[in-house]
């Protein structure tokens, strides 16, 4: 059973795709998902609030949450789930890749506190975030000396002294670590560059007469017929007005019952070429020559393999190429009070398809109760009595004559 609360948004509404596909292939049959349309506190139809009050009511304690802002959007979401009931022991949450760690671990509002402790993120992992300084992106990170920091102070649009301006030292690479997702950038970067190589490279290609693009083996030929297709349209333009002054003609000579028997078929005829043109057209569609050249790069990234899926989620990157980590927000070990921490638990290797776990040394994941066990009941017993107090009586009554009229008989 699981249940997803996600924002109305491009973004937000994404993950929550991927998180029920995901969890169709792994065998999910019960899934509900609520849509939040109002962004403030609120117990109207569209809220937060009424969102988890749906969820609440359908019985389900396994809860996927996709916000925009964290900071903005989750106090609303934790407020809720503290009114309804639901911000304790009996319920997991996970949150989806966008959400703001820092905050979560940090925030001062107590209801978001209580919300994260034992919360549970899956997130991509950059190489460097499991492997340590033996990892060959930070291997180049730190090989970067004080002529890379001098090329990169001159490159900054921001003059010293404005807002925003950071100041590199020479020793920034040997002393500072790179954020996360800095090698899905620098992946992202000389995938483009890869990219743009190929389609100059396909644009020198010579190519048949006419042809506009390179998409099937039809649109090669026909680029055969190009200078052919030309001279009939010219042709026909010439004819055109003719043509159509005589058919008009012919309309008007003939009846109206079998103005109804020409008209329709013509129409019906003119609906199908222009269908069959369409489809000529969308199978012609020259698609952008870098963004193809992008997707049709395969190469050993920073991050792994650099592969794209096929068919329509071609701009897509291979989910087996990818390597994945289970982040766990639980109270700091060996902290005072509530102080959170969020921790890197277990490692997914292979792809979000793999079964591959490995636990990390800050394993294992602890749920909000601070144990690895998770909450008994991954949704609560529904009420077995569907029959209502009437009907209850109505039936026993029934049942009484039954037995008088059987004695007295």
């Amino acid at each position: 059973f699981l249940a997803t609360v996600f924002l109305a948004d491009m973004d937000a509404e994404a993950a929550i795709t991927a998180v029920n596909n995901a969890a169709k292939e792994k065998g999910f049959r019960f899934i509900t998902n609520e849509r939040v349309l109002v962004t403030k506190p609120s117990h109207d139809v569209g809220s937060a609030w009424y969102a988890l009050k749906n969820i609440k009511e359908k019985t389900y304690r396994t809860v996927v949450v996709s916000l925009v802002d964290t900071q903005l959007h989750l106090p609303m979401v934790a407020n809720a789930a503290e009114e309804l009931g639901m911000n304790g022991n009996d319920y997991f949450w996970v949150f989806a890749n966008n959400a703001d760690m820092n905050y979560l671990a940090s925030s001062k509002n107590p209801n978001v506190t209580k919300l994260a402790q034992g919360v549970g993120m899956v997130r991509q992992l950059d190489g460097f975030m499991f492997n340590g300084e033996a990892d060959p992106f930070l291997k180049s990170w730190r090989s970067q000396g004080s002529e890379m920091a001098e090329l990169v102070r001159s490159l900054n649009p921001i003059e010293e002294e404005q807002p925003g301006y950071f100041n590199m030292t020479d020793e920034y690479f040997q002393t500072a670590e790179p954020q996360m997702g800095s090698a899905f950038m620098y992946d992202a970067v000389i995938a483009t560059g890869i990219g743009a190589c190929r389609a100059e490279a396909e644009a020198q290609t010579p190519k048949f007469e006419g042809q506009v693009g390179e998409v099937d083996g039809e649109e090669k030929e026909r680029g055969n017929r190009g200078k052919e297709e030309e001279e009939e349209r010219e042709r026909g333009g010439r004819h055109l007005g003719k043509r159509r002054k005589e058919y008009d003609q012919q309309i008007i000579r003939i009846s109206s019952a079998t103005t109804k028997q020409v008209i329709k078929p013509k129409q019906q005829q003119r609906k199908a070429q222009k269908a069959k043109k369409g489809k000529k057209a969308r199978e012609g569609f020259k698609r952008n020559p870098h963004l193809m050249g992008i997707v049709s790069s395969d190469f050993a990234g920073a991050t792994g393999a650099m592969k794209f899926e096929s068919g329509r989620n071609f701009k897509s990157r291979h989910r087996d190429s990818v390597t994945f980590g289970l982040y766990n927000i639980r109270q700091e070990r060996g902290g005072e009070g509530s102080k959170l921490e969020y921790v890197l638990t277990d490692i997914l290797h292979g792809g979000s398809s793999s079964e591959n776990w490995t636990e990390t040394k800050h394993g294992p994941f602890l749920f909000h109760d601070g144990t690895p066990s998770p909450p008994e009941l991954l949704r609560d017993v529904p009420e077995q009595n569907y029959l209502s107090r009437g009907v209850h009586v109505s039936g026993l009554i029934l049942m009484s004559i039954a037995l008088t009229l059987i004695v007295a008989s």
